[in-house]
């Protein structure tokens, strides 16, 4: 028998982080000009041509 012990996720963590634009939006008066489906379809383009063609 073992016995599962949960942690806490380390900070670093991809379910933990998330982007916090205020502070560009507030300094830098920017705005995203890329909407998260057409960030994620480049970034699926990019790995298709460079990831995959080096296996």
């Amino acid at each position: 028998n073992s016995e599962i012990v949960f942690k806490s996720l380390p900070i670093d963590d991809p379910v933990r982080r998330s982007a916090d634009l205020r502070k560009a939006k507030k300094i830098l008066n920017w705005q995203p000009t890329t909407t998260l489906e057409e960030g994620l379809l480049k970034t699926i383009i990019w790995f298709k041509e460079n990831v995959q063609n080096e296996q």
